[in-house]
């Protein structure tokens, strides 16, 4: 009887670990880019979600498409957690100039900078079910300049949402992604 209760909290045991596993944010990678678009996979499941879109500076590639699945793994979300807990918010990246950029959802207090808006369309397929880590308004600039007080530009980076595909947990309404 012992033996049984022991074997039935080992079978307890191991079953919770499978699914903390695979539920976990250590089990994803941020490794895959397909057409600048960026994506964690799960090492144990087959979900992925996209952390964001890696634009060129080209304006005729500010319209991108999140595709359905990355290496088998159904694209689920947008953002998400990954290595050790880290959130990595969806949204647009890019660099100004050669140091660091600064996302923020308001601008500098007291700048003079020009603001110039950025308006990107991503596309959205079926297999969207969650959207928890998502920037969809916020402003970009070098926060080196910032810093120094020559900050002449700053970005204003808009995403806007299209469904390529009947989506039964979203919908969009003037290009804003909206749950069901």
């Amino acid at each position: 009887m012992a033996k049984k209760i022991s074997l039935a909290f080992l079978a307890l045991f191991m079953a919770c670990c499978t699914f903390s596993a695979c539920n976990c944010s250590l089990a994803f990678d941020k490794d895959k880019t397909v057409d600048r678009v960026q994506y964690c996979y799960g090492k144990f499941s087959s979900y992925a979600f996209c952390w964001g879109y890696e634009w060129d500076w080209d304006y005729d590639n500010m319209r991108f498409s999140v595709a359905d699945t990355v290496e088998g793994h159904r694209v689920e979300e947008l953002g998400g957690y990954a290595g050790r807990g880290v959130p990595i918010a969806f949204m647009v990246y890019f660099k100004i100039s050669n140091s660091s950029g600064t996302w923020d959802d308001s601008l500098p207090y007291g700048s003079t900078a020009e603001i110039v808006p950025l308006t990107f369309t991503a596309e959205i397929g079926s297999a969207l079910r969650k959207s928890t880590l998502r920037r969809d308004h916020y402003y970009y600039y070098d926060g080196e300049k910032e810093r120094t007080g020559e900050l002449d530009v700053i970005y204003e980076v808009n995403i806007r949402y299209e469904l390529r595909a009947e989506n039964q947990y979203f919908t969009t309404i003037d290009g804003v992604l909206v749950r069901k």
